[in-house]
């Protein structure tokens, strides 16, 4: 009988010790997410570049991004129109994903996807997408 309560003890505390581990990860990940949240909405971002191959897109001169914690984006040209699409984030991935609708028009449909985000702090973000043989490289800076 001693052996039996030992041994179911010890299950207990091996089941509850592994439930904390992924309690905690799961608070970490929701905690990350929260910042990806934070700096993204809080303020504009301006498009600084945007380049295919190398080569500048300049028709992302004068474009401005507007994020919101529902995870929808609005793209802001220079003339005022704007066109709202989704924006998603993954902290642990070092991932973002944009998705305009096709009713947007290029530039903004040339974001769709998922991005690797290269470089970042609070103010700026850099991130590199490859499609074919297409490497898409673009720079946003708060506003």
């Amino acid at each position: 009988m001693k052996n039996f309560c030992f041994t179911a003890l010890l299950i207990t505390l091996i089941a509850t010790s592994t439930s904390c581990k992924k309690t905690i990860d799961a608070i970490k990940e929701e905690k990350a997410q929260d910042m990806i949240v934070l700096a993204m909405t809080n303020g504009s971002w301006n498009m600084t570049y945007f380049k295919e191959n190398s080569v500048p897109v300049t028709e992302f001169n004068g474009y401005e991004f507007k994020y919101y914690a529902n995870y929808t984006v609005d793209g802001i040209a220079p003339s005022g129109v704007t066109k709202q699409g989704n924006w998603s984030g993954d902290g642990t991935a070092l991932t973002t994903s944009c998705d305009f609708p096709a009713s947007a028009n290029e530039p903004l449909t040339k974001l769709n996807g998922t991005w690797k985000i290269t470089k970042n702090s609070w103010t700026f973000v850099e991130a590199q997408q490859i499609v074919g043989s297409v490497t898409k490289t673009m720079r946003l800076d708060k506003k």
